[in-house]
């Protein structure tokens, strides 16, 4: 994106707030440090499976980053989900809520539950239902994921299958993962219960998607956005990826 001085002021005064370049609307936030590009890193990997995704620009002012984001609200009327459930972080409160308002709440929760496996593929430790959103346009409903700027971060994933923290994975075995470090274990009994309780249709989900994403291919997708951090994100994509591997196999698959 060619930016002019009045441009990149105007991005400059509008952190977390819409701004007009060349006369379309964008949403503004500045990048944290280490995540400049992570958000056109997910918006790519997001295609590998279809899971529709808020389009980003990233721009330097100043040596500083600013995430760009289109306007979704022109294609439509954007809902952020917490809306109709807030506070809550369960994929048992968020299948509760869409039955009671919408008449396509299957075809909306399995798009949903990609993005929760989208978030234990890619280590996104910052979801919340506010940042999946419900795209309403004319009589068509669609689930549009939004703000992934702390993916292949070093913390706990935060949806979660269990309707109470306390649950736990029947099949996990603990002793296994015993040196992993402490998110990266998290996230593996959460993928194991959320394994363990699911219909064969969200387990082949699973599967087709992990075996979508090699390490292969998401390296090239980093290294296509990224040189400063491509090495870290690289690495600690595969050590999840074969980790995860050792958990598909476990289950005989």
């Amino acid at each position: 994106m060619v930016l002019t001085e009045q441009d990149k002021k105007a991005i400059q005064e509008s952190i977390n707030k819409f701004v007009i370049l060349n006369g379309k609307k964008y949403y503004v936030k500045e990048a944290t440090n280490n995540y400049e590009t992570t958000e056109l890193i997910a918006q790519d990997l997001a295609n590998l499976f279809n899971i529709k995704c808020a389009k980003y620009e990233s721009v330097n002012i100043d040596g500083v980053f600013y995430y760009l984001s289109e306007d979704l609200n022109e294609q439509g009327r954007l809902i952020p989900i917490d809306v109709f459930m807030p506070n809550k972080l369960s994929l048992i409160d968020c299948w509760i809520a869409l039955e009671k308002n919408f008449l396509n709440a299957d075809k909306l929760m399995y798009d949903i539950v990609k993005i929760y496996l989208f978030d234990i593929l890619f280590l996104n430790s910052d979801r919340h239902f506010g940042n999946i959103g419900l795209l309403q346009a004319k009589e068509k409903v669609e689930v549009v994921m939004l703000d992934n700027e702390f993916a292949f971060d070093t913390l706990e994933v935060t949806l979660t299958a269990k309707y109470s923290r306390g649950e736990e994975s029947f099949s996990f075995d603990e002793e296994k993962y015993r040196k992993c470090e402490r998110y990266l274990k998290y996230n593996l009994e959460e993928l194991s219960y959320f394994l363990d309780v699911s219909s064969q249709e969200f387990i082949n989900l699973f599967i087709d998607m992990y075996n979508k994403c090699s390490v292969l291919e998401v390296e090239e997708i980093i290294k296509s956005h990224d040189q400063l951090h491509a090495k870290i994100f690289i690495d600690l994509y595969k050590k999840n990826y074969e980790l995860i591997g050792t958990l598909i196999k476990s289950r005989g698959r």
